[in-house]
């Protein structure tokens, strides 16, 4: 197995919503990234929820991501931290720049970048942005955070962006800026498949030419991800990149059976944190017994994942220490 495999965690900070649980607090959440750099965990991500609702998507909501990130980076010395993923059209990029470019000064240029288009259209009309125009903010988004992280000036004139001769201090210490890995991929839900074949090109040529790196959701399964990633590294190779350099991450939700609890205990969870019912929850969450989690994660790695993002259902600590005492180790050589 390729010896680039790594492994990271993503923090549950419910909140809001139908979660009825405690709020983590900062000395919890510091103690609980301690171990996880113990254990091996590489990177310590948190995800990007503004509304405590999103159907259909999610029941609660998360801390904020860029404020909590900060405020963990004492508690570790290695890992880094990472965004998974900011919704990019919702943030000014010149101001998420700075405050970017101010996180991988403090954690010592331990910063990766995880952004995403979004879905909800109450998150985009609760902060004032075109939802029908997503895309297209989107792309011109990325574009202006890209240059602003190299620390140069930057004059860009678009649509939705419109700047001269601006320039973000602290510059970000890595070089020539932070790595940016970009979510998408679906799932496309109601369109025929020559449909799905034209978002899908649309989607990874423009991860193909302007991220480091792919993360997959939890709702993409091995022979997805699989036919997505060969799909991007013929792109990448068209744009005159090199696949090798491109990283493909993969995050998703991990329950075992008998080590983070029973069957009834996750019914009892699930839907405080989606609206979905048990079963099809469980059909895109890595849930199961031993055997059956082991052999999701081992699809996905086979799939080409070189960076697999653990979301244990709250940060539940038997979960991670489980994983990479048992699971994770065969990958790591």
């Amino acid at each position: 197995m390729d010896s680039s495999f790594s492994y990271g965690v993503g923090l549950q900070t419910y909140t809001g919503g139908m979660w009825d649980g405690v709020k983590p607090t900062l000395e919890e959440l510091g103690a609980y990234v301690r171990r996880a750099e113990e254990l091996g965990y590489t990177t310590i991500w948190h995800t990007d929820r503004l509304l405590p609702t999103v159907p259909p998507g999610y029941s609660t909501a998360w801390y904020e991501p860029l404020t909590t990130l900060s405020s963990i980076i004492p508690y570790i010395k290695k890992a880094g931290v990472g965004t998974s993923a900011v919704v990019l059209p919702l943030r000014n990029p010149v101001i998420l720049a700075k405050q970017l470019a101010t996180m991988d000064v403090l954690s010592g240029g331990r910063l990766k970048v995880g952004i995403a288009m979004g879905w909800s259209q109450q998150e985009y009309a609760a902060t004032g942005t075109d939802f029908k125009r997503r895309s297209a903010i989107y792309s011109e988004y990325i574009r202006v955070l890209s240059m602003l992280l190299t620390g140069e000036k930057v004059s860009f004139q678009g649509r939705y962006v419109s700047i001269s001769d601006v320039e973000i201090r602290p510059h970000p210490v890595q070089r020539p800026r932070p790595p940016i890995y970009m979510g998408g991929g679906g799932p496309w839900v109601g369109v025929d498949d020559t449909m799905r074949e034209k978002l899908e090109l649309r989607v990874f040529s423009r991860i193909a030419e302007m991220a480091d790196g792919w993360i997959a959701g939890a709702r993409i399964d091995a022979s997805t991800a699989q036919r997505y990633i060969q799909l991007l590294r013929k792109l990448i190779s068209e744009r005159g990149r090199d696949p090798a350099k491109f990283t493909i991450l993969n995050q998703n939700f991990v329950y075992v059976y008998g080590v983070s609890g029973s069957q009834e205990e996750l019914k009892s969870k699930i839907n405080k944190i989606v609206p979905t019912p048990f079963d099809a929850a469980t059909k895109v969450w890595i849930v199961g017994e031993k055997q059956d989690v082991a052999a999701r994660i081992d699809k996905m790695v086979n799939a080409g994942v070189q960076h697999f993002i653990v979301w244990p259902v709250g940060n539940h600590l038997p979960t991670i220490e489980y994983l990479a005492e048992e699971i994770f180790p065969k990958y790591v050589k």
